[in-house]
């Protein structure tokens, strides 16, 4: 009896505390912050301005229309930080506990070294105080690419050399070396890195986040081996996605376009239609878990190989044609030999000897040959296609720390070029 006195007693206990805490964090303040951000002169609303709480992790970034709406869990009075690439950064005071119709002015930023990066320090610093050269793409510059992927775009940064080895598949090179398959580079999208286990270099974005999840693209060309391994001694590129907590809500798009027009021959005869698109939801819950979902296709049908240019044209000789011949879009004829090379091996003099072929043997002419090789069309699927589908979970463990678990998964096919051919 007295066992389950004390029992009951350690139970009414714990329940008691368990109450205490839900009975303060029920009547814990919360401040709601709504408004728009506009440009200063203009009056024209700005899209993806960040908007954080000083000091904390929690924030948010204006939509479509540049209006924006924030709860904290914090009594105020608190500080809004408001920044955006290009613009003046502004903190507002905040002294009430519902703000509505806040209007934010941002002026534009005259002096572009102060803008402020994620540098590979991975501090916030300013371009120029920088100890290495960084090119950036923010939310706006993938947004108003011209390409028709994003990644495309990044062959339009300074110091960057993109390899193009398929319609969906593409490398990046810098600092001189131009390779098909670049070892000497590291990849990571949100920490991640994204090269293939048996190429042992990243693969372009065949795995990577959507154009709807992007929030920028930061290219360092030089050495970063110090900070991120061996491998980054010809550069890095870092992708960062969106954070469910600031970017809510569903989104999606759908490019189509048409390639192979006036196609060669070998080509397809009629233009193909090429398409991709994209959906992305996400959604936050009292700022403490978040989650987002991502699923892309694209579909297209690849540049076809129809080069017939002979490599090895030199090795002609007086005849007609080219039995030596080393044609660029056609595989089994890479190597040659001279045949004349017969005439001095002793195993076959000894056996066309015994064949009576014996005086054959000296007639054989000093002549290149290759076998018949076979065009590229008849072992290349060309119908390039990519699916991607990529979750991600936050949680917030107070308003400095935050955890997260991302799921990627890539499938396609796409053409890999092993090297490239030169005259």
């Amino acid at each position: 009896m007295q066992t389950f006195t004390n029992y009951m007693g350690r139970w009414g206990l714990l329940m008691s505390i368990l109450m205490l805490m839900s009975f303060q964090v029920a009547t814990a303040q919360t401040t709601t912050i709504s408004g728009t951000v506009l440009e200063t002169g203009t009056n024209e609303t700005l899209i993806g301005v960040n908007i954080l709480v000083k000091g904390k992790v929690i924030g948010t970034v204006t939509d479509a229309r540049g209006n924006f709406n924030l709860r904290v869990n914090q009594a105020p009075p608190l500080t809004l930080v408001v920044s955006m690439v290009g613009y003046t950064s502004k903190e507002i005071e905040i002294t009430q506990a519902e703000v509505s119709g806040l209007r934010i002015d941002l002026a534009e930023q005259t002096l572009l070294g102060q803008e402020v990066v994620v540098s590979a320090s991975r501090v916030e610093e300013s371009i120029l105080q920088s100890p290495v050269s960084i090119e950036k793409m923010d939310i706006l510059a993938i947004r108003d690419t011209p390409s028709d992927n994003y990644y495309k775009a990044i062959a339009n940064l300074k110091g960057v050399d993109v390899t193009s080895s398929s319609i969906n598949f593409q490398i990046i090179n810098a600092r001189g070396f131009n390779s098909t398959g670049n070892t000497r580079f590291v990849q990571l999208t949100d920490g991640m890195d994204t090269q293939a286990p048996a190429l042992n270099f990243p693969i372009g974005n065949l795995n990577g986040p959507s154009e709807l999840d992007v929030e920028s693209l930061e290219f360092i060309p030089g050495a970063a081996s110090a900070l991120y391994g061996p491998n980054a001694f010809n550069g890095i590129l870092l992708v960062n996605s969106k954070n469910p907590f600031e970017y809510q809500g569903f989104s999606a798009f759908y490019k189509q376009g048409v390639n192979h027009l006036n196609g060669r021959p070998g080509e397809p005869t009629s233009p193909q239609p090429m398409f991709e698109g994209s959906i992305r939801y996400a959604k936050a819950f009292n700022n403490k878990f978040a989650f987002k979902v991502n699923a892309s296709f694209m579909r297209a049908e690849d540049w076809y190989g129809t080069d017939q240019t002979d490599l090895n044209f030199r090795a002609q000789g007086d005849l007609p044609f080219n039995p030596g011949a080393d044609r660029v879009h056609v595989f089994g004829d890479e190597v040659a030999n001279n045949i004349g090379l017969l005439r001095n091996v002793g195993a076959i003099q000894q056996q066309a000897q015994q064949l009576g072929l014996g005086g054959f043997i000296g007639s054989i002419p000093d002549q290149v040959v290759s076998r018949t090789g076979y065009d590229e069309r008849f072992l290349v699927d060309y119908g390039a296609s990519n699916y991607k589908v990529n979750t991600a979970l936050h949680y917030r463990l107070n308003d400095r720390n935050e955890l997260s678990y991302t799921f990627n998964y890539g499938a396609g096919t796409t053409v890999y070029t092993g090297r490239s051919a030169t005259l």
